[in-house]
């Protein structure tokens, strides 16, 4: 837990790699912001990008930064605008009486450097 704070991502990356050393293979992180604070944290600890698989949520700049530089393998992209439209879609849709499905699958695609091109950042 980091009580979304990138400082507090920072020092627990810096925790696992002193408790689990070499054995340390990923980290995933909650947030794209809180991945960049682990990045930081592996290498104030002396690892290069890379050394650990980190992968985040969100699909927002700091996502993109660490997949160019390496220290990211993948994100998970989630817009604020296609969510926020979606929710607000359905909205209208079940003030004009429509039946509206019990799960409404959001559009959350994985990126990786290879395919990262393709997107803009979410935010």
């Amino acid at each position: 837990p980091t009580d979304w704070s990138r400082q507090s991502a920072l020092q627990i990356a810096r925790d696992y790699v002193t408790k689990y050393g070499d054995t340390l293979d990923m980290i995933y992180a909650e947030d794209d912001t809180l991945a960049a604070g682990v990045a930081e944290g592996l290498e104030q600890s002396g690892l290069a990008a890379g050394d650990v698989l980190l992968t985040g949520i969100g699909g927002n700049v700091d996502g993109f930064d660490l997949m160019t530089n390496g220290w990211m393998q993948a994100t998970i992209y989630q817009s604020p605008v296609i969510d926020g439209t979606l929710s607000v879609d359905t909205m209208l849709r079940i003030l004009a009486g429509e039946t509206i499905e019990s799960n409404i699958p959001i559009d959350s695609p994985v990126i990786t450097p290879e395919n990262m091109a393709d997107f803009e950042p979410a935010y």
